[in-house]
Formats: C-alpha cells, structure tokens, sequence
C-alpha cells in the first residue's frame, strides 16, 4: 500500500510540473500576441 501512495505522488508532482510548464507557454503566447498588438 505504501509503494501505491509514492506512486500517486510521483503522477501528481509530475501533473503539476506539466501544468507549470502549459500554462507557462500558454500565457507567454498571450504576452507575444499583446506586444505585436501594441
């Protein structure tokens, strides 16, 4: 049961890295297209 709960760990941490990593591109798209806006 232990080895389960580390391996849900390990999919949540790398969830969120990868939510980080999305959501990071996603609102440095949104700054490009306001500063070719500008």
């Amino acid at each position: 049961m232990v080895e389960y709960g580390i391996l849900i760990n390990v999919i949540i941490k790398s969830e969120n890295e990868f939510n980080k990593l999305r959501y990071s591109s996603f609102y440095s798209t949104i700054l490009n297209e306001g500063v070719e806006i500008l």
